[in-house]
């Protein structure tokens, strides 16, 4: 079985992740964690673009019962303090033993540094854009990266899915885009392609160490 560990159910009203493919679906505020059914995938987000001063002060209520915990993050690409305030609480609030979908854009050096408080929770990385140096740092502290197709269209991301070593990837599709459609199919058959490239690129059928990395992870 394969899991997309980095789907945003929030931008995809009537889908049924569940029927294809099991989905981590990530939110981007306690708020959009708050308006979903439970499910056993559901993730609390704070993403830095919806860091806002009502969100964070809301995340706590929900920390404490969430293991998985998404999208969460940093990219500086508005509202610094906020941003910087928002990842804070997260580390703060979560619970020992939860698994963190972590944006990081131009900002991976202050997301590791800011990890460093949390040794007790799992770090996941998704679509990794951070320099090689970044990369090392964060596999040597126990990190992983979830992959998605457009990591594998950049020549960079090829030769970071070759670096991490195979028990440190995950798979992603980061769908959908806000406003677009996808069928069950459609994401099967996009998670179904992003594993083959990645067991192409490494010369090795790569699904039974991700299914065994998703176990240890997710199951």
């Amino acid at each position: 079985m394969l899991i997309d560990t980095h789907f945003h159910l929030d931008f995809c009203p009537g889908f049924s992740p569940l029927v294809d493919v099991p989905v981590v679906a990530q939110t981007l505020s306690p708020h959009g964690f708050s308006i979903h059914p439970p499910t056993r995938f559901l993730s609390l987000g704070l993403h830095p673009w919806y860091a806002t001063k009502e969100a964070i002060a809301e995340f706590p209520r929900y920390a404490e019962s969430a293991r998985l915990i998404g999208e969460v993050g940093l990219d500086f690409a508005r509202g610094t303090a906020c941003q910087v305030e928002a990842f804070a609480r997260v580390l703060e609030c979560v619970q020992p033993g939860s698994v963190l979908s972590i944006h990081a854009v131009r900002a991976v050096t202050a997301v590791l540094d800011m990890l460093e408080s949390r040794p007790d929770v799992t770090r996941i990385i998704h679509w990794f854009s951070g320099t090689s140096d970044e990369l090392t740092r964060h596999i040597r502290a126990g990190g992983f990266i979830s992959v998605n197709p457009r990591m594998l269209a950049t020549k960079r991301g090829r030769a970071y899915v070759k670096q991490v070593p195979g028990d440190r990837l995950l798979l992603e599709t980061d769908l959908p885009a806000h406003g677009e459609t996808i069928t069950p199919a459609e994401h099967a058959r996009i998670l179904t392609a992003t594993l083959d490239g990645i067991s192409d690129l490494r010369g090795e059928d790569m699904r039974p160490q991700i299914e065994k990395t998703q176990e240890a992870i997710y199951l």
